[in-house]
Order: structure tokens, then sequence, then C-alpha cells
């Protein structure tokens, strides 16, 4: 048991927010003809996330692990006439995020 509270401390030690996610530097950015609602539509009804207000039209996803802790954020926020897709990653273990190029 001592050993489990010890490995889930060094575990969840690490996590970050879901607000300080948007802080970190950008890890993949991609444009997409499509609006930015009906990208996050999309996003929305294909990974059943609740969307998370960023401010400034910018609609995130956060992508957590099992335990709640938040590995990454997709963000969508319009560009022009269509939409921009950004990913924001947490820390080095995140590898890629689901797949979002279904939606653009």
């Amino acid at each position: 048991m001592r050993y489990l509270v010890l490995i889930m401390a060094l575990f969840l030690s690490g996590c970050v927010s879901a607000a300080d996610v948007t802080t970190h530097p950008v890890f993949l950015s991609e444009t997409s003809p499509k609006s930015a609602p009906e990208v996050a539509r999309c996003l929305q009804l294909r990974w059943d996330i609740a969307p998370v207000d960023l401010g400034g039209g910018e609609i995130g996803f956060p992508q957590r692990n099992n335990f709640g802790a938040t590995l990454a954020m997709v963000s969508v926020k319009p560009e022009g006439s269509g939409s921009r897709v950004i990913i924001r990653k947490a820390g080095k273990l995140f590898l890629a995020a689901h797949d979002f190029r279904h939606c653009t």
C-alpha cells in the first residue's frame, strides 16, 4: 500500500490544469476551411468531451488520462473564413492527440 501511495504521488505531482496547458508552446497547428463552430461541434461529438471556452472565440478540448490529468489541449479558433486547430502538450509523455483531422 505504501508503494501505491508513493507511485500515485509521483504520478500526480506532474499534473497541470487545462488552463495551464494553454500557456505551453504549440505542438501542432493546422488550418481548416470549415468554420470553428463546425470543427468544434464535430470534435465534441467524435470525442464525447465537453468543450472549454478559452475566450476570444477559441474553444478547447482537454485531453486527459485515466486519472484526470491533462495531457494536452486541442483548441479551435476562427481564422479568416475557416479555422485553426492548435495542439499544446502538457509534457513529454504525450505522443499524439486523438485524430482531429476527421473534423477539419
